[in-house]
């Protein structure tokens, strides 16, 4: 099943389409329980294949994107690491 989850991409490799938690998980060094969580707070979406929870890899993207952090930026800082505006 993991090959119907996954395109081929140009350059020969293959990327994604969707993630299943337990694999999302160990991509990222989290929990199960971690994603359960954001899920949970609809933070963000999922697809379902019969009874299996998944990401998609754009939706995953999009969030990581969202939530990314530059080690040391304060809290005023916007998702792409960069103080806004307001917060200079």
């Amino acid at each position: 099943m993991e090959s119907e989850m996954n395109i081929e991409l140009a350059s020969g490799l293959t990327r994604r389409l969707a993630w299943p938690l337990v694999d999302l998980a160990g991509s990222t060094g989290t929990s199960v329980g971690y994603w359960k969580k954001i899920i949970a707070k609809g933070e963000i979406a999922v697809t379902k294949f019969g009874a299996r929870t998944m990401i998609l890899d754009e939706d995953l993207r999009e969030w990581l994107m969202k939530n990314r952090r530059v080690r040391g930026a304060s809290p005023a800082a916007n998702g792409n690491g960069h103080k806004s505006k307001a917060a200079a």
